[in-house]
């Protein structure tokens, strides 16, 4: 019979990949019809490769039967090829314990928040946010290089309520431009 597990493992695969061949279809015609290429790409893979698994049982049985035949119908760098595919496309295509889970609130970006608060800032007294800033980092360069977590998660704070008007609730959430004023020193 030559090699009883890897049909029996195609077998297997597919048959457990084959009820989710109708969800993978409609994903993936979604996906053309939304021009999602990542989305083509991976449904098309997980279709792919759970066909070629199918194939892969159907030599191993046709093996059975005849040798000659499934090795015509197979080459071994043929089936390293599709292997490695329908293992991937599997994998892929299995999907994730949190799909279709509600994404968290995210933070809606106002108005208010694209404008900065004063067009002119003061160098001594404020600070003009620039991509990749954080209300931390901020907060802990005007700190000594010595300052505990709780002096700048304190001193974060106090940046905080000092310019909630510019930045609003979400204190992770600053844009560059803002112009943000620091607060007085305690």
């Amino acid at each position: 019979m030559g090699r009883p597990w890897l049909t029996l493992g195609a077998l297997l695969t597919t048959a457990a990949g084959l009820p989710h061949w109708p969800a993978w279809w409609s994903r993936l015609t979604a996906a053309i019809h939304n021009g999602d290429l990542t989305g083509v790409v991976t449904w098309a893979a997980a279709l792919l490769g759970s066909a070629l698994l199918a194939w892969i049982g159907l030599v191993g049985l046709v093996a059975v039967v005849h040798l000659a035949t499934a090795r015509r119908l197979a080459p071994a760098w043929l089936l390293a090829l599709t292997i490695g595919t329908g293992v991937t496309a599997a994998a892929v295509a299995g999907g994730h314990p949190l799909d279709g889970a509600p994404l968290p609130n995210r933070a809606e970006v106002t108005e208010a928040q694209h404008r900065t608060s004063d067009p002119v800032a003061d160098p001594a007294t404020d600070h003009v946010v620039a991509p990749g800033d954080t209300l931390w980092a901020i907060a802990a360069a005007r700190l000594p290089d010595d300052a505990d977590l709780g002096v700048v998660g304190e001193a974060v704070h106090r940046w905080h309520e000092e310019n909630r008007r510019v930045i609003g609730e979400d204190p992770g959430l600053i844009l560059p431009g803002q112009v943000l004023r620091a607060p007085e020193v305690r």
